[in-house]
């Protein structure tokens, strides 16, 4: 059943990017030199700001230096992140260069560094009780880790 589930969506990614076939140039196909009709920047898409920019919050780094630790944290707000840049052309010449990501930044005073929710497990402290350690069994009961442990028939998350 759940092969099932993974088989449909790969089959509608497929559909998909071949419906877009004709709208874009990949990579590999780009004949240069070529004649660029527009260019436009865009700095990522703005975040979300569900928080206000102080808040306390707790996080937990990803990086194996951390050793899964739970750090306090304040929030600096959804901030342009340090991204690797791109650039696409689609079939009429345009170039829209992509500068970074907007991704929230969380400033952790134990450490001294800002951490970027992008490498990170974390949530606002609303009150006493969210001061506790973000657990595995946490991070195992986001939506969308479900999500993707249902469509890879995994019981658990593995780190490679």
């Amino acid at each position: 059943m759940e092969n099932e589930g993974l088989g449909l969506l790969i089959s509608k990614l497929a559909k998909s990017i071949k419906e877009d076939e004709g709208k874009f140039t990949f990579q590999d196909e780009i004949k240069f030199p070529i004649t660029v009709t527009k260019i436009s920047f865009n700095s990522g898409l703005p975040g979300f700001g569900k928080h206000d920019i102080g808040t306390c919050v707790a996080v937990r780094p990803v990086a194996e230096e951390y050793q899964d630790k739970t750090y306090l944290g304040i929030y600096l707000g959804d901030l342009l992140a340090p991204m690797p840049s791109y650039a696409l052309v689609n079939a009429t010449n345009e170039l829209k260069v992509i500068i970074g990501r907007y991704n929230p930044a969380m400033f952790v005073p134990d450490i001294s560094k800002v951490i970027w929710g992008y490498e990170s497990w974390w949530g606002p402290i609303k009150n006493a009780g969210h001061l506790h350690k973000i657990t595995d069994e946490d991070i195992s009961n986001v939506w969308y880790v479900k999500a993707l442990k249902q469509l890879s028939g995994t019981t658990e998350v593995k780190d490679e």
